[in-house]
């Protein structure tokens, strides 16, 4: 599943829970719906606010907990650490100062732009929100794209990761249509498949804007691509025989 669509769907369920009526209305399948969605959408926001807290800045804090809809309690046992963490967070979320234990805090309620704009999600993050997502609601791999059921029925899972993984990047780099690059995967073209991520290759290659460790990684991450694709190869001819 990609990012944006992870992004997506947190929104979606985000502004379904604000909207939600009052336990007394609902029946117990549909109180129990909701607090599955709760469940989902607060792992999904802790890992959205935790990636962007953590890969951009340094906070020290003595104790963090979700106690609302996005909401999260800072504890600080000093002056210095709590003003530093202010500082940087009031610039991304609504934060309230509070006063607790004679320790200083403050509440903070992220800012619902910041995921359109920095959704990250490790790849342990990414399968648990997936698992969740099938396991509730029944929404398979990904959303949105009506290629997706033929790459999976073709492919599998390789197919669709690669296929989601490289898509906007032939798109933008690619020699030819995008089109061609679809029906690759559709069709379960491997030879294609392959020849189009050395397109991508080349681009980077070619590309000297882009920084040399990151032009590299790139590189290497798309050459053992092609192996697993080689591999899934080897095995449907084992299976052939």
């Amino acid at each position: 599943m990609s990012e944006k669509n992870l992004v997506q769907i947190f929104n979606l369920i985000n502004n379904e829970l604000q909207e939600a009526p009052n336990e007394e209305q609902l029946s117990d399948k549909e109180n129990e719906m909701y607090a599955n969605m709760q469940n989902l959408n607060e792992s999904m926001a802790d890992y959205f606010v935790n990636k962007i807290i953590e890969g951009e800045n340094e906070i020290n804090y003595k104790e963090k907990r979700l106690i609302g809809l996005n909401k999260y309690l800072y504890v600080f046992d000093n002056k210095k650490d709590f003003e530093n963490a202010y500082n940087i967070l009031k610039k991304q979320g609504q934060v309230k100062e509070i006063f607790i234990d004679n320790e200083y805090g403050f509440e903070f309620k992220e800012n619902i732009k910041i995921l359109d704009e920095q959704p990250s999600f490790s790849k342990e993050s990414m399968e648990s929100i997936k698992s969740k997502l099938s396991h509730f609601y029944g929404i398979e791999t990904t959303v949105g794209d009506e290629n997706i059921c033929q790459i999976q029925n073709e492919m599998g899972d390789l197919g669709v990761e690669l296929y989601e993984k490289y898509y906007d990047d032939y798109k933008e780099n690619g020699m030819y249509e995008i089109y061609d690059f679809i029906d690759a995967f559709c069709y379960g073209n491997t030879t294609e498949i392959k020849q189009y991520l050395d397109e991508i290759i080349k681009y980077y290659e070619n590309n000297q804007s882009i920084n040399e460790n990151e032009r590299n990684n790139s590189i290497e991450e798309i050459e053992k691509d092609k192996e697993r694709i080689s591999e899934y190869e080897h095995q449907n001819e084992s299976l052939q025989l």
